[in-house]
C-alpha cells in the first residue's frame, strides 16, 4: 500500500468520522436537561467493556430500567437491588444459551458511576464533564473518570469523544488531549496495521501516537478518523479497503 493509497483511505474514515459526528449530536440532543438519556451516556458507555456488543446492549437497559425504577439515591441505599442476577438467553445452532449478567466488575463499576453522579449538580455528570472541559480541565476530568471502578482508557475515551462532539468543545482541547480521545478497540488496530501505520509490537500508546501523528502531518482530524474506524470497523473496514478506487468522498461540512 503507498501513501497516496494511504491518505485516501484514512480520507474516506474521517468522512465516515463525520457522519458518526453528526448523528452523535443529533443522539444526544437535550441530554444536559433529560437525566434519562444522560445516564445512557454516563455511566451507559462503560457497559462496553471487552466483551460484546448484544450482552453489554443488554446489561445496559437492564442498568437503565433499574435507574428509572429505583432512581439513583434508592439504588445507593439498597446494594441489593443491584446484586439481583440478570440473565441474557440467546440461541446459538439451535441450542439456549444463559449467560448471567450483573458480575462482580458490573456491580462495582455501577455502583462507583452512581456514587460519581450522586457527588455532582443535579445528577447529571454529562453536563459536569462539559463545563469541566469548558473551563480547560479536560486532563482533571479524564483522570476523575480513571479512578472509577471497571472505567479503563478505552471507555473513558469513548465517553469523552462523544461529549466533545455533542457539546462541539474541540476548541478547548490541548495537543495532548487528543492522545486520550483516541480509543482502540481490536478492529481500530487491526486497520491500523493494515495501513502501516503501525507495528504488531506497538502497544496502545505507541499506536495512538503514531496515527494522531500522521493525521496531524496529513491536515486530518484524528477524532473524526477515529469515530471512523470504528463505524467502519464493526461493519468491516475491508469493504473500504478492498473497494477504494469505487469510492468518491463527497464533503458536506468541515469540522
Amino acid at each position: 500500500m503507498d501513501k497516496n493509497q494511504q491518505k485516501q483511505i484514512l480520507e474516506i474514515f474521517q468522512e465516515f468520522g463525520r457522519v458518526f459526528y453528526k448523528s452523535s449530536q443529533e443522539r444526544l440532543r437535550n441530554i444536559e436537561s433529560d437525566k434519562s438519556k444522560a445516564f445512557s451516556v454516563f455511566p451507559g458507555t462503560f457497559f462496553y467493556r471487552g466483551r460484546n456488543d448484544t450482552t453489554s446492549e443488554h446489561y445496559k437497559r437492564v442498568a437503565e430500567k433499574k435507574f428509572q425504577r429505583y432512581g439513583l439515591r434508592r439504588l445507593l441505599e439498597n446494594p441489593d437491588v443491584m446484586s439481583e442476577q440478570e440473565v441474557i438467553i440467546s440461541l446459538v445452532n439451535g441450542k439456549e444459551i444463559r449467560r448471567s449478567l450483573n458480575n462482580k466488575l458490573d456491580r462495582k463499576m455501577f455502583r462507583a458511576s452512581l456514587k460519581k453522579l450522586s457527588s455532582v449538580k443535579d445528577n447529571n455528570f454529562v453536563s459536569y464533564t462539559k463545563h469541566k472541559i469548558l473551563n480547560g480541565e479536560f486532563e482533571a476530568v479524564y483522570k476523575e473518570m480513571l479512578e472509577i471502578d471497571g472505567a479503563g482508557p478505552k471507555t473513558t475515551a469513548l465517553y469523552l469523544r462523544d461529549i466533545v462532539f455533542a457539546f462541539r468543545l474541540k476548541d478547548c482541547l490541548q495537543e495532548e488531549d487528543y492522545l486520550r480521545l483516541f480509543p482502540v478497540d481490536t478492529w481500530v488496530r487491526k486497520i491500523c496495521k493494515k495501513l502501516r501505520l503501525a507495528e504488531q509490537s506497538d502497544n496502545d500508546d505507541i499506536l495512538i501516537r503514531k496515527v494522531v501523528s500522521k493525521c496531524r502531518e496529513l491536515r486530518m482530524n484524528p477524532l473524526l478518523v477515529n469515530a471512523g474506524m470504528w463505524y467502519s470497523g464493526k461493519f468491516s473496514p475491508e469493504i473500504v479497503i478492498n473497494n477504494l478506487q469505487r469510492i468518491r468522498i463527497q464533503k458536506y461540512d468541515d469540522w
